[in-house]
């Protein structure tokens, strides 16, 4: 229940979505045993500054609007975007059924993402975002039943420095997680909080041509307090190191040795 929630993801804020099919669990932990997803938001792709506004509507009261602005110069870059999308949405339960009230979304996304080259071979950086949304659900029955609500309430900041040093690239990195929903229903009030701290460190070497390493270390510790929860709270931490070689002797031929503990 710590992970992001997709479900109320908006798009206005990102420029790429890459997918890697296939167990990556060595490089990145059982949670990839499927694959990876890799969403990029939206950074600046030319010196200057540009700024792009977008508004759409369409049925059901539907209206959607974000501002991006993005900027690059000599030594660094950043990238802002606020984005908005309500609905009065529609019932979807039967109608004939007495269920005839309107299912309304809203949701608010803030997101940026800064870098800079601090010396030729020092890039720091940070990234973050804020993310607000209401969702309501079928209230089966009359036509007056309350409406059940959902809150959430998301955010999270990934501070960066990469390094390079020789031959050797090396990424430190420290992210925090934070979530939070609340279930309102004419019968109870379910409030979960979520949190997830990670501390990773990659680097990446060319030993030869023909020979690459890349290897790691991360730390991840994640929390969750839910009062239907037995003990209304637990909490998990993981430690991971992995080093994976990629050999190409020939231009027809690539040999990847993978190890994870």
């Amino acid at each position: 229940e710590t992970q992001f929630d997709f479900g109320t993801l908006t798009t206005s804020d990102i420029s790429r979505i890459e997918v890697v099919k296939g167990s990556q669990s060595a490089l990145y932990g059982s949670e990839a045993v499927a694959g990876v997803i890799d969403i990029t938001t939206n950074r600046a792709e030319e010196d200057g500054t540009v700024t792009r506004l977008s508004l759409e509507g369409g049925s059901y009261a539907t209206y959607k609007g974000s501002l991006n602005v993005s900027t690059r110069g000599e030594r660094g870059e950043a990238a802002f975007t606020l984005s908005r999308v309500q609905t009065d949405g529609f019932s979807a339960a039967d109608e004939n059924a007495g269920n005839t009230e309107e299912d309304g979304h809203e949701a608010t996304r803030l997101s940026f993402s800064a870098a800079y080259d601090a010396t030729p071979d020092l890039r720091i950086g940070l990234s973050g975002f804020l993310e607000e949304s209401e969702s309501e659900l079928d209230g089966f029955g009359a036509a007056d039943t309350p409406v059940p609500l959902t809150e959430r309430s998301e955010r999270g900041l990934r501070a960066f420095a990469e390094l390079q040093t020789g031959a050797v690239a090396h990424e430190f990195s420290v992210s925090a997680f934070r979530r939070k929903r609340v279930e309102t229903s004419s019968f109870s009030v379910s409030d979960f909080r979520g949190a997830r701290d990670e501390v990773a460190y990659v680097g990446e070497a060319e030993i030869s041509p023909t020979l690459d390493l890349v290897f790691g270390l991360n730390w991840v510790e994640e929390t969750a307090r839910y009062a239907n929860a037995p003990g209304g709270e637990a909490s998990s931490r993981t430690s991971g190191g992995f080093l994976q070689a990629l050999y190409a002797p020939t231009d027809r031929l690539d040999v990847g040795v993978t190890a994870r503990l």
